[in-house]
C-alpha cells in the first residue's frame, strides 16, 4: 500500500514539473497535461496575448485566416491561444540550427516572444530559438532601431485618400541623422482596383477594399509626400522602452499577415497605427481616445497625448514648396526671375551650364530647392538624367564658402498639427426670415471652414464631411414648420493663391442636399445638388491669409419640384474675398450669379450675396458666428453659437 504522504509528493511534484514557473526548453511537450495546466492559469485572456492579436470582445479585428494558427482562432481566443502554445512550446532541443521562413516561429515572431514570457520561459531559449530564421535575423540587421515614431503627413486634397492627412509608423535607425531615410516606413493601405471616384468612395465607405501592412524604406514614403505632393511630414518620436521596441520589430514581421478590410471612416491608416502601438504596449490605452463614428489622422496625434510622457520629441521635416518659399522669401524680384531662369535654363535648354559668378548663394540655395520643387515628377520617372541636368547647380554651390542650408531650415513659426483645433462641431442658432423668426441646430463630424483657425491646417483649403442642419421656420404667430436646412455630404475647396512660384486652379466642390430656390416652392422645397467651381485666388496683406478669388460655377440639380424633366442646370460667376482680422477673427463674403436653364424651358437667371463672420474664443472651443443671406426676394439673418469637440 503506498503510504499517502507519498502519494502528496508525487502529485506536487507533478505538478510543479508541468508549471511554467519551472521555465526549461523541454517543459512543454505536446500533451494533454500540459494544455490543461496552461488553461487553468487563464493566460488566454492576458491583455499583453489579446492585444496582439487584436482582439475585441472576443473577436479578432484582423480579418486573414493566415494571421491565426486555429481554423476558428479569429472567434475562439482560447482556441487560438492554446493551438498557439500546442506548436510553439512543443520545441525540443534537437531542433535544426536554422528553421525554415515558414515555420510558425519565424512567422509569428513577437507572439512567440509574449507566449514565452507569458509561460516564464528563460528569455535566452526564445532569443535562441528566432536566432535560427534566416530572413528575421536578415531584417534585425537592416533595421538597426534606436526608437519609434508616429509620423503624420499634412492634408493633400488632390488625393480623396489623403483629404485628411495620413498616419504610419517609422523606425528610427541607430546611427548618424544622416541616416534617418534608410529606417522602415510602417503602413497600412486600402489595395484600390479602381480609378472612378464614385466606385472609390462607395468601396472605401463600406469596406470593399482590403487594408494591409507594408514595411518600406522611408525615403519611398519621403519621396511620395515631401516631394511629389509637396506635404509636411511631422514626426513624433515615442518614448517605449527596450522591451517594447523589441516587441515591436518582430511585430512589424508578422504583421503582413495581418490584412483586413479598409473602412476609410474607421478602420483606416489612423486607427490601425494606434492598434500597433498598443499591442506591443499594453500598458496604453490610446484607441480609448478616438472618436466613435470615425477617425481622422489628427485624432490619433491627439491620442499620443493623452499618455503623459508618451510624446519625447516633434520634429518637422517640410515640404519640398514650404523649402522653395522660405528661400523665395528672402529674395528680391529680381534674384526671383534669376532662380526661375537657372532651373528652366537646366532641365530644358543648356544642361552643359557651367554656373554664374553673378549669382548669389541665396539664389543658389533657391535655385536648388525650387529644381527639385519643379521637376519632382520627372526625378521620379528618370532620376539619374534629372540629377545629371542638376549637377552643375550643385557644383556652382559647392564652391561657396558658406554652407547650404536647404535641409538645415529651421520653421519655428510653423504650427505643428496638434495644435488644430477640434475637428467635430455642434452648433445652435436663432435669426429672421423676411421678419419671420427662425432658429436650428446642426452638426458637423469634419473638419474645417475657411472662417475656422486655420491653426495647423492649410490656410487656403476647407474640407467638410456631412455638415447638417434642421431649422424651424415661424409660419404663423407661434407655429413653426420644421425642415431640413442643408445636407452637404462633401463640400471642400483648395484656394492656394498664385505666386511666382506657381500658377495652380482654384476650385471648390460641393454635393449634397439644399433649399430648392424655385416659384412654385415659396421656399420649402428641397432638391439635391452637385457643383463644382473652378478659377483662380490671390493672397494678399502682410501675412498674406487674405484671399480673393473669382470662380466659374457649374452645377446640377435635382428635385420633383422641377417641372418636366425634375432636373435643372446652371452656370456662372462667383466672387468671394476671405479676410483674417488675426488668428481667431475671420470674414468672408461671396457673391453668386447663376444662370438657370430649366430642362424645355428658357434661361433664367439669380443671384445673392452671403457673409459670414466667425470669433473663435479665447482658451475655449466655442465660436461665434454671424451671417446673412440676401437674394432679390429673400433676406435673413443668423447668429450661430459653435461647439468644437
Amino acid at each position: 500500500m503506498i503510504h499517502p504522504n507519498f502519494m502528496f509528493i508525487l502529485f506536487f511534484c507533478a505538478l510543479f514539473l508541468g508549471s511554467p514557473v519551472a521555465g526549461s526548453a523541454n517543459s512543454f511537450q505536446n500533451t494533454s497535461i500540459d494544455l490543461k495546466l496552461v488553461e487553468a492559469q487563464r493566460l488566454d485572456s492576458d491583455p499583453s496575448w489579446l492585444r496582439l492579436l487584436y482582439y475585441r470582445d472576443g473577436r479578432s479585428e484582423v480579418s486573414n485566416p493566415k494571421f491565426f494558427l486555429h481554423p476558428k482562432g479569429r472567434t475562439q481566443p482560447k482556441k487560438e491561444f492554446l493551438e498557439t502554445v500546442q506548436q510553439m512550446m512543443g520545441m525540443s532541443e534537437s531542433e535544426p540550427n536554422e528553421l525554415s521562413d515558414d515555420h510558425v516561429i519565424c512567422r509569428f515572431p513577437a507572439r512567440y516572444k509574449v507566449l514565452s514570457q507569458l509561460l516564464g520561459r528563460p528569455e535566452a531559449a526564445y532569443r535562441q530559438s528566432i536566432k535560427k530564421c534566416k530572413k528575421l535575423q536578415d531584417f534585425f540587421k537592416r533595421s538597426r532601431p534606436k526608437s519609434v515614431s508616429l509620423v503624420f503627413s499634412s492634408y493633400f486634397l488632390h488625393n480623396p485618400s489623403s483629404a485628411f492627412g495620413h498616419t504610419l509608423l517609422k523606425i528610427n535607425r541607430l546611427g548618424k541623422n544622416d541616416e534617418d531615410l534608410l529606417g522602415y516606413g510602417i503602413n497600412f493601405a486600402a489595395t484600390v482596383d479602381t480609378e472612378n471616384a464614385l466606385v472609390y468612395a462607395f468601396k472605401g465607405l463600406f469596406g470593399f477594399f482590403y487594408g494591409q501592412f507594408k514595411a518600406i524604406p522611408y525615403y519611398y514614403k519621403v519621396r511620395e509626400y515631401n516631394d511629389y505632393e509637396s506635404r509636411d511630414l511631422w514626426s513624433y518620436e515615442l518614448d517605449l522602452n527596450r522591451n517594447e521596441l523589441d516587441t515591436l520589430l518582430l511585430h512589424i514581421w508578422e504583421l503582413e499577415e495581418a490584412s483586413s478590410s479598409y473602412l476609410y471612416l474607421t478602420k483606416n491608416c489612423s486607427y490601425w497605427m494606434l492598434r500597433v502601438i498598443e499591442a506591443i504596449s499594453p500598458r496604453l490605452q490610446l484607441s480609448q481616445e478616438l472618436p466613435f463614428l470615425y477617425v481622422i489622422p489628427i485624432d490619433t496625434v491627439r491620442a499620443l497625448y493623452s499618455e503623459p510622457n508618451l510624446v519625447k520629441k516633434v520634429s518637422l521635416r517640410p515640404s519640398l514648396r514650404r523649402q522653395v518659399f522660405h528661400h523665395f522669401s528672402r529674395l528680391n524680384k529680381d534674384e526671383k526671375k534669376q532662380v526661375q531662369r537657372v532651373s528652366e535654363r537646366l532641365f530644358n535648354a543648356n544642361p552643359q551650364w557651367k554656373g554664374d559668378k553673378e549669382l548669389s548663394n541665396a539664389v543658389l540655395d533657391a535655385a536648388i530647392s525650387y529644381y527639385d520643387y519643379r521637376f519632382a515628377k520627372e526625378m521620379g520617372l528618370n532620376e539619374k538624367e534629372t540629377l545629371k541636368k542638376k549637377r552643375p547647380l550643385l557644383i556652382a554651390r559647392s564652391q561657396s564658402l558658406s554652407k547650404p542650408s536647404v535641409y538645415k531650415m529651421k520653421f519655428s513659426g510653423v504650427t505643428p498639427p496638434e495644435s488644430f483645433h477640434p475637428s467635430s462641431q455642434v452648433h445652435g442658432f436663432v435669426g429672421e426670415r423676411e421678419g419671420k423668426k427662425q432658429f436650428g441646430l446642426g452638426w458637423k463630424p469634419a473638419l474645417q471652414d475657411l472662417v475656422d483657425p486655420n491653426w495647423g491646417f492649410d490656410p487656403y483649403s476647407e474640407i467638410n464631411f456631412l455638415d447638417l442642419s434642421v431649422q424651424a421656420i415661424e409660419e404663423t404667430e407661434g407655429r413653426y414648420r420644421f425642415e431640413l436646412g442643408h445636407l452637404d455630404l462633401v463640400r471642400v475647396g483648395v484656394l492656394t493663391p498664385q505666386s511666382e512660384l506657381e500658377s495652380k486652379m482654384a476650385w471648390r466642390f460641393k454635393v449634397g442636399a439644399q433649399e430648392l430656390y424655385w416659384e412654385n416652392c415659396s421656399g420649402q422645397c428641397k432638391s439635391a445638388y452637385l457643383s463644382l467651381s473652378t478659377g483662380a485666388s490671390w493672397a494678399f496683406g502682410a501675412t498674406q491669409e487674405h484671399i480673393v478669388f473669382t470662380l466659374f460655377r457649374n452645377q446640377v440639380e435635382a428635385s420633383s419640384k422641377i417641372e418636366h424633366s425634375g432636373v435643372r442646370v446652371a452656370l456662372g460667376p462667383h466672387l468671394g474675398v476671405r479676410y483674417s482680422w488675426s488668428d481667431r477673427f475671420k470674414s468672408l463674403a461671396e457673391f453668386n450669379y447663376l444662370f438657370l436653364h430649366k430642362f424645355e424651358d428658357e434661361w433664367r437667371d439669380e443671384w445673392w450675396v452671403q457673409h459670414s463672420h466667425q470669433y473663435y474664443l479665447k482658451n475655449s472651443n466655442w465660436a461665434v458666428l454671424l451671417a446673412g443671406e440676401h437674394r432679390e426676394r429673400d433676406h435673413q439673418g443668423r447668429i450661430h453659437l459653435k461647439y468644437f469637440f
